[in-house]
C-alpha cells in the first residue's frame, strides 16, 4: 500500500524516535477500548431508563462519567506527544530538505521556479510531518463507530447488514470522489507554484522592474497566473461538491429504508426498547461516512505532499551535484 510506504519513508526521513511512538499508540488503543465500551454502556442505560431500573442506571452512569474522564485525560496526553513528535520531526524535515536543495545541480536550479522549492519546504513538509495528529482527529471517532457497529451486531443481525450493505454504497461514492479529486489537486498544485514564483521573483526584483518601466507586463503576467491558481480550485471545489451532494442524497435515502426497516421489526415483534436502542445507534453512524471521506483526503494529501518531499531526495526529478574523492591539503597562498 502507498500510504503504508511513504508512512515508513516519513518516520525514517523524520528520524521519529520509537519508544514516542509506541506511546502514541498505545493511548490510542487506550481511547479505542473505552470507545468500544462508551456505546454499549449507552444502549445499557436507554434499557434501564425504558424498565425503570434506578439503581442500575446510576451505576452506568457513574461508569460513563469515569470513562469520560479517562478519555479526556488520555487525549490531553496524547495531544502533548504529538506535540513533541511534531515539533522534532518537522525540524529534521525541513533541515534535511534545505540541505538536499543544496544539492541540486546549478543547471536543474535555473530550469526549475523557487515556488517549486518553496511549497515543498513549507506546505509539503507540514503535511508530512503533522501526519500522526491529523489522522488521531478522527481515528478516535472511527474508533468509537467499531463500537456501535458491534452494539447493532449484537442487538439485531438484520440491522447490521443493512448498515454494513450502507456503508459500501456511500464509501463507493467517496472512493470516486477523492480519485478524481487528487487529480485535479495535482493540477492546482502546479498552478500554484507557478503563482508563487511569480510573486516571490517579482518581490526581489520589484527595483528593476520598477526601473524598467514593465509594471504592466509584470501585473499582466500576475494576474493571469493568479486566474489561473483561482480557476483550478475553482474546478477542484466544483468536483467535491459535486459528490458532496450526491452523498448527502444517498444517505437520506438510506435513512428513509432505515426507518421502514425498523417499522418492519415492530410489526413483527421487536420490542420498542430494542428499536429505540437501534435508532440512536443508527442516528449518528452515518457521521461515518464524514470521517471516511476526511481520512481518505488526509491520506491522498499524505501521499501527495511524501512524493513531492522525497522528489527533492532521490535525484530523479531534480538531478544531484556528482563530486570526486581527490582532495588538495596544504593550500598556500593569498586570498584576496
Amino acid at each position: 500500500m502507498v500510504f503504508l510506504k511513504n508512512l515508513k519513508g516519513a518516520y525514517k526521513f523524520g528520524e521519529v524516535k520509537l519508544w514516542k511512538v509506541l506511546v502514541y499508540f498505545l493511548l490510542t488503543i487506550l481511547i479505542f477500548l473505552i470507545n468500544l465500551s462508551a456505546p454499549i454502556i449507552s444502549a445499557r442505560m436507554v434499557l434501564y431508563i425504558s424498565t425503570n431500573e434506578v439503581i442500575k442506571l446510576l451505576f452506568a452512569i457513574l461508569i460513563m462519567y469515569i470513562l469520560d474522564l479517562v478519555c479526556d485525560f488520555t487525549n490531553y496526553f496524547l495531544l502533548f506527544v504529538h506535540d513533541i513528535i511534531f515539533r522534532d520531526n518537522m525540524n529534521i524535515i525541513q533541515s534535511k530538505l534545505a540541505r538536499e536543495i543544496l544539492k541540486i545541480e546549478n543547471t536543474t536550479l535555473d530550469k526549475t521556479s523557487s515556488g517549486a522549492y518553496i511549497s515543498r519546504i513549507r506546505w509539503d513538509a507540514d503535511n508530512v510531518a503533522n501526519i500522526f495528529e491529523l489522522l488521531q482527529r478522527h481515528i478516535a471517532y472511527l474508533l468509537s463507530f467499531i463500537g456501535k457497529l458491534i452494539a447493532i451486531l449484537i442487538i439485531n443481525v438484520y440491522v447490521f447488514i443493512f448498515v454494513i450493505l450502507s456503508l459500501i454504497i456511500t464509501f463507493s461514492i467517496l472512493r470516486i470522489k477523492n480519485i478524481k479529486v487528487n487529480l485535479k489537486d495535482k493540477e492546482y498544485r502546479i498552478v500554484k507554484e507557478k503563482r508563487e514564483s511569480v510573486i516571490s521573483e517579482s518581490i526581489r526584483g520589484v527595483r528593476d522592474i520598477k526601473m524598467l518601466g514593465i509594471e504592466k507586463n509584470f501585473l499582466k503576467i500576475l494576474s493571469k497566473n493568479v486566474e489561473n491558481t483561482n480557476d483550478k480550485r475553482y474546478e477542484l471545489l466544483d468536483i467535491e461538491n459535486k459528490y458532496d451532494f450526491l452523498s448527502e442524497n444517498i444517505s437520506n435515502i438510506l435513512d428513509f429504508f432505515a426507518l421502514v426497516l425498523f417499522a418492519t421489526l415492530l410489526f413483527f415483534g421487536v420490542s420498542p426498547s430494542t428499536i429505540l436502542i437501534l435508532y440512536n445507534y443508527l442516528d449518528g453512524i452515518y457521521f461515518i461516512n464524514t470521517t471516511i471521506d476526511s481520512i481518505m483526503y488526509i491520506i491522498k494529501d499524505f501521499n501527495l505532499s511524501s512524493s513531492r518531499v522525497f522528489e527533492l531526495v532521490d535525484g530523479v526529478m531534480f538531478k544531484k551535484e556528482k563530486f570526486g574523492s581527490a582532495h588538495i591539503d596544504n593550500i598556500k597562498g593569498d586570498i584576496e
